[in-house]
C-alpha cells in the first residue's frame, strides 16, 4: 500500500497534463500554437 498510492497519484497527474493542458496549449492561438480540435487530435493521438 505504500508505493500504491505515490503511484497512483503521478499517473493521475500525468493523465490530466496529457488530456487537459496539452491540447489546450494546441488551441490557444496567442499562448499555444492555433491549431484546431483536428489537428490537434492528429498531433497528439496520432504516434
Amino acid at each position: 500500500m505504500g508505493l500504491l498510492l505515490p503511484t497512483f497519484c503521478t499517473m493521475a497527474s500525468i493523465f490530466a497534463v496529457l488530456t487537459f493542458v496539452y491540447p489546450t496549449l494546441a488551441q490557444n492561438a496567442t499562448a499555444g500554437f492555433g491549431y484546431d480540435g483536428t489537428t490537434t487530435a492528429l498531433m497528439f493521438l496520432m504516434p
